[in-house]
């Protein structure tokens, strides 16, 4: 089935059709030559709750720990929580993809909060020890090894889409300007 114009959101249509499948071909794909396979959006990136805590390398660190602190886990579900985000005010100037950095991050102050409830999320597997995954989770292990959800108060993946104007009481505050800085340093040097 198709979207029609009348359609808001076509992704409830056409968004999960054969996304399940690519992310078993990727898996089986890179399992020759990679440890560990991040199944996520392109516009999420798998922070500690404090995202001043960023550095390079930081989110690698995070899922070598986490596979140290569990040597049975084949692989992670992480909640990913949507932030506050905040474009910059248009000021006329042309928008061009040289022009583009980061520092809109810097006005983004609010993340949804970490609550125990059943959500959508990133999967990281350790590729050796998984035969399948299925979009949102994991499917197949191989014997002994597990999946493992991690508590959204250890590490989580922002999701850097969604805004929202109205601060109530879902919201933790975030400082944002350290992987801004981060960010743009990586830009300016690509």
């Amino acid at each position: 089935m198709w979207p029609v114009l009348s359609d808001v959101n076509p992704n409830g249509l056409v968004l999960s059709r054969g996304i399940e499948e690519s992310h078993v071909n990727c898996l089986f794909f890179a399992k020759p030559f990679a440890d560990m396979i991040v199944f996520t959006d392109i516009d999420d990136m798998l922070l500690s709750p404090n995202p001043m805590d960023v550095g390079a390398g930081s989110n690698i660190a995070i899922l070598q720990n986490l596979f140290a602190e569990h040597p049975q886990a084949g692989s992670f579900l992480f909640e990913h929580r949507d932030v506050q985000f905040v474009l910059p005010e248009d000021n006329g100037n042309e928008h061009k993809l040289a022009n583009f950095n980061f520092d809109f991050l810097t006005h983004t102050h609010w993340k949804s909060s970490c609550k125990v409830w059943r959500m959508k999320t990133r999967v990281a597997v350790n590729a050796s020890r998984v035969d399948s995954v299925n979009m949102h989770e994991t499917g197949i292990h191989r014997f002994g090894f597990v999946q493992v959800r991690v508590p959204c108060r250890q590490a989580h993946f922002y999701h850097l889409r969604h805004s929202y104007k109205d601060v109530g009481v879902n919201e933790w505050p975030i400082e944002m300007t350290k992987l801004s800085n981060m960010l743009n340093e990586f830009v300016i040097k690509s």
